[in-house]
């Protein structure tokens, strides 16, 4: 009984891939009554087809390690990415880990101006009280004397005076961060909605997304450290991003070595392929789809790769497929799942 949110919604992935596999999470239509995958429904999912493969010998010992170095590699390279797309309201990796310890709104700037210009009542309704995941761009940053300094997010084009104003939380604090700001640069501030003054909108105790961010990007990676120390007690997004990337090192060689010699970057061509296969709803999902002789035999190249891990980490019994340890659920993301249902 295999019913995970990313599945409903990997055509939309496939469309905008730069946010670190989060439609794992956060994208499509999500089921209220979805139970948990177990670690031997992905074990048994990820099966050869017939014995005798059932009980090949794993692959060498160094290309596993190889491939456990490109992983955390990668996976390191894409929260940074996300740090990134966070700025222009992408669907990332850190909303999942942000929308664990509060419940917050994602806006920009401007959609915040144009909601308090059709109606302050209706902004008001929107923002007023509420934390908001803020985005745009600087227009300025004023340090006026005696004052704690002000952002002020363009809310329309360069020659417009539309703005929203934003007041930190820690002015003190944050100075150096604040002082690094630059005109025309893009931006992403945690505030609270402060209401409309002077028919500018206003935001108060706004913080940089950066401890936040970091907290996500350790415990993401912890969870992929987790799995590749043997530890399967993960999320199915921690699954789904270590099996894909596992993958991608499986599948493409040279990718994953180029990464390892220097900077890694992700190639939005090469993950769309490994997760637009039909690996995914085949073992996420359970879904069977009729597949030609290609596509059959890269299936069971992608499953035989996980399978050689699986039997590499002693989780499962090559001779007879069993599971070497307890079973554990792989559960749903109801956090996830409550705050897209709130947000939609």
């Amino acid at each position: 009984s295999n019913c995970n949110p990313f599945l409903s919604g990997w055509f939309l992935m496939l469309k905008s891939f730069i946010n670190s596999l989060l439609l794992f999470t956060l994208a499509g239509t999500v089921s209220w009554e979805c139970q948990a995958l177990t670690l031997a429904e992905f074990a048994a999912a990820n099966a050869p087809d017939n014995a005798e493969e059932n009980a090949q010998a794993p692959a060498d010992e160094a290309l596993f390690r190889e491939r456990e170095q490109f992983v955390m590699k990668i996976n390191e390279a894409m929260m940074k990415e996300d740090r990134e797309a966070i700025k222009h309201g992408a669907v990332t990796m850190f909303d999942y880990c942000l929308s664990t310890k509060i419940s917050f709104k994602k806006s920009s700037a401007r959609a915040m101006y144009a909601t308090y210009e059709i109606s302050q009542a209706r902004g008001n309704q929107d923002f007023l009280d509420k934390r908001v995941l803020l985005r745009g761009t600087v227009a300025e940053v004023r340090n006026a004397a005696g004052k704690d300094p002000e952002l002020f997010f363009r809310a329309g084009d360069k020659t417009s005076p539309h703005a929203v104003r934003a007041v930190f939380a820690s002015p003190a604090a944050d100075a150096a961060k604040i002082a690094a700001l630059k005109k025309d640069e893009d931006t992403a501030l945690l505030c609270t909605g402060a209401g409309i003054t002077d028919e500018t909108p206003e935001a108060k105790d706004c913080e940089f997304i950066d401890r936040y961010a970091d907290d996500c990007e350790k415990t993401k990676l912890a969870a992929i450290a987790g799995i590749q120390q043997g530890n399967f007690k993960v999320n199915i997004t921690d699954l789904g991003n270590w099996t894909l990337t596992y993958l991608i090192a499986a599948e493409s060689p040279a990718f994953m070595k180029e990464c390892l010699k220097g900077s890694c970057e992700t190639n939005q061509e090469l993950f769309e392929s490994v997760f637009g296969s039909a690996y995914f709803p085949m073992v996420f999902k359970g879904v069977k789809p009729r597949l030609s002789p290609p596509e059959q035999k890269r299936i069971s190249a992608m499953k035989a790769a996980v399978w050689q891990y699986l039997i590499y980490k002693k989780i499962v019994d090559p001779a007879t497929g069993k599971l070497m340890v307890p079973d554990t659920e792989i559960p749903d993301l109801t956090l996830v799942n409550t705050y897209v249902k709130k947000t939609r």
